[in-house]
């Protein structure tokens, strides 16, 4: 009987003490890591460090990952995105290709080689590698949208209309591509459906600075100065920084002292 007492009343101490261990999950992986180092410790702690904006953590974390795992294709997709995060866009790129070798059949990769390539200036780049996302996933609505944003951007309007409208097929209910797919009609002089595009928009984000700016200079070329005002000034309440929104208001309200304003 005193052999069995002793026994459990050592479990029971043992028990009480993981518990302590458990409290969260930076706790628990951080934890695991200490006991016995895994790519995968490593990998969820770089996670909740990234989720936090504790972007040099989650660097070590990801690197310790890739070490511990160099064939793993997510985990230079996880250092990538941290390293393209800190503007460290050529060390990005770097990992970004590594896991496009390691995940052939993935789009993942090349959709974010593209953001890289953006951020670099190096739109036609970027579009070779949005293609090869859409070829690779045909239901990418996020690369169909920066496909159609960059060649738009290039000159090729028509082309990125075509890539704008899959996306919205693929993704009716998201705001940025209504209003990207807006702003592209605008270029090809489709004005009314260009207004339809950037009103919904501005419906499914109403909190969303960018997008109102965005409708109000539509509304400016189409002679509707009173409601482009009513947007600007919207925008500057939701962000009062936005620099463009307050050119653009300005303007609005110039134009609209010097000819009778239209109402939508």
């Amino acid at each position: 009987m005193g052999a069995g007492a002793l026994i459990v009343l050592g479990l029971a101490a043992l028990t009480w003490t993981q518990v302590g261990v458990w409290r969260d999950t930076e706790t628990l992986w951080t934890h695991a890591a200490a006991v016995s180092p895994s790519g995968r410790a490593h990998e969820n702690l770089g996670e909740v460090f990234q989720d936090r904006g504790q972007l040099a953590e989650a660097g070590a974390h990801f690197e310790r990952l890739v070490r511990i795992r160099p064939r793993y294709g997510p985990g230079h997709l996880y250092l990538g995105a941290v390293r393209a995060q800190q503007g460290r866009t050529d060390v990005a790129m770097k990992e970004y290709e590594e896991a496009a070798r390691l995940m052939p059949t993935s789009a993942v990769p090349h959709y974010n080689m593209g953001l890289v390539l953006i951020a670099q200036n190096r739109t036609a780049e970027a579009i070779e590698q949005y293609r090869e996302a859409v070829k690779l996933e045909p239901s990418y609505a996020n690369a169909h949208n920066n496909l159609g944003m960059a060649l738009a951007a290039q000159g090729h309007v028509d082309e990125g209309v075509q890539h704008l409208r899959e996306a919205l097929k693929l993704d009716p209910e998201f705001a940025g591509i209504h209003s990207n797919l807006g702003l592209a009609l605008a270029r090809q002089g489709r004005a009314a459906e260009a207004l339809q595009h950037l009103g919904k928009a501005v419906e499914l984000d109403p909190g969303n600075a960018g997008i109102r700016n965005n409708l109000g200079v539509m509304l400016v070329r189409v002679g509707h100065y009173d409601d482009a005002v009513a947007q600007f000034r919207q925008a500057l309440t939701i962000d009062p920084n936005l620099r463009e929104a307050q050119v653009n208001l300005d303007d609005a309200m110039a134009r609209s002292r010097q000819g009778t304003p239209k109402s939508r």
